[in-house]
């Protein structure tokens, strides 16, 4: 009897703890939410770079537009200057004023003038900025 006893009490134990590789339902919630954090975690880096990428395309193109506004602003005062040589008077207003770029012309290495007469050489400079292969690599970067 005592024998018996043991069998059925062993038996009960092993199907109560079924086979030892199966997993809990809270292993399993558990093994799944580790998965779920490691991709977000992933999906988080990507993120991040892109929006690291965004910030310096967004800097960029602040830069050269103050840039290109300063250049075109030399470029009129230099345009009027000229004007107010040729007719003998002040057909445009003579005080010539520069346009505060923050050095950001220089930084770029785009030449800015003084009020002689304009030339295309800082628009050149601009534009070498944007040259194809800037232009193509953010094409190709873009999502």
């Amino acid at each position: 009897m005592k024998k018996a006893l043991a069998a059925v009490l062993g038996a009960g134990i092993l199907m109560t703890a079924g086979p030892g590789s199966a997993a809990t339902p809270l292993e399993r919630r558990v093994a799944t939410l580790q998965k779920q954090v490691t991709t977000l975690q992933k999906q988080v880096k990507t993120l991040q770079k892109q929006s690291k990428d965004n910030e310096e395309v967004g800097l960029s193109s602040l830069g050269l537009a103050i840039c290109l506004t300063a250049v075109t602003g030399d470029s009129f005062q230099g345009t009027w200057s000229a004007v107010n040589q040729v007719a003998g008077r002040s057909v445009f207003p003579a005080a010539a004023v520069t346009l505060n770029d923050r050095g950001i012309c220089n930084a770029l290495r785009v030449p800015r003038q003084s009020t002689t007469a304009p030339t295309i050489a800082p628009f050149s400079a601009l534009l070498a900025l944007l040259g194809p292969a800037a232009l193509l690599e953010s094409m190709v970067a873009a999502p």
